[in-house]
């Protein structure tokens, strides 16, 4: 087995062992769930921000080593995948604002409903956009790719011409699996904050599907087609 797909099994076994420290912690003491485990700067949100960045980190690379084989298109659309990622890792720890004491800015502060270093906590004409562009409108858009495209994928031609065009590393059948699973316990658990958990999966397993993603046309490495 080759490096990539271990790593992609390690990091499954990770958000294994995560869940299960997830659902024991919430429902032994919710209180520690939410001022510690799942807490603002805590472990699990620190965990997430380093595989975001992780997660851009490896499509840089696949953007700089597919250019020539891939063509500039490829390498376009798989940097701005890696740009989101990037931000998505930065916004998460709100820039290290914390970390080295950063002051917010009084006009970014005025409209950001947390007063910090961030942009997805901002308020709009009286709407929050973290409760609507970043959190209904991206839970479909992720499910949507981490469910919907594994199932299409290998049922419709269009589809695998689409997710080619567009340089869509596209999951495999565990991390759909693993996405419904994570799903199903984080809307059981009654505990606050567990939408941070839920942020970590995310971020595990899309690192997971850009290291050993089910289609060749998202990665230089020779894959196997199954999966």
């Amino acid at each position: 087995m080759k490096i990539y797909p271990r790593i992609d099994v390690a990091l499954m076994a990770l958000l294994g062992l995560v869940m299960i420290a997830t659902v024991s912690i919430a429902l032994a003491d919710p209180q520690t769930f939410s001022s510690s485990f799942a807490a603002e700067d805590g472990p699990i949100e620190y965990g997430t921000a380093v595989f975001l960045f992780l997660g851009a980190c490896v499509l840089v690379s696949r953007a700089v080593g597919g250019a020539g084989s891939r063509g500039l298109v490829f390498a376009a659309l798989t940097g701005i995948y890696a740009l989101l990622f990037f931000l998505a890792a930065g916004e998460e720890v709100s820039w290290g604002q914390r970390i080295f004491g950063l002051e917010t800015p009084e006009a970014l502060a005025q409209r950001n409903d947390q007063q910090e270093l961030t942009f997805h906590n901002l308020v709009v004409g009286g709407v929050k956009l973290d409760e609507v562009i970043f959190g209904n409108l991206l839970s479909v858009v992720l499910l949507s790719y981490l469910i919907g495209l594994t199932l299409l994928w290998p049922r419709f031609a269009w589809v695998r011409r689409f997710s080619e065009a567009l340089a869509i590393p596209v999951p495999r059948r565990h991390h759909m699996l693993a996405t419904l699973g994570v799903s199903v316990i984080i809307v059981l658990l009654p505990v606050s904050r567990k939408w941070e958990v839920y942020e970590f999966a995310f971020a595990t397993i899309a690192l997971g599907i850009f290291l050993f993603p089910r289609n060749a046309a998202a990665t230089d490495l020779e894959l196997p087609s199954s999966g």
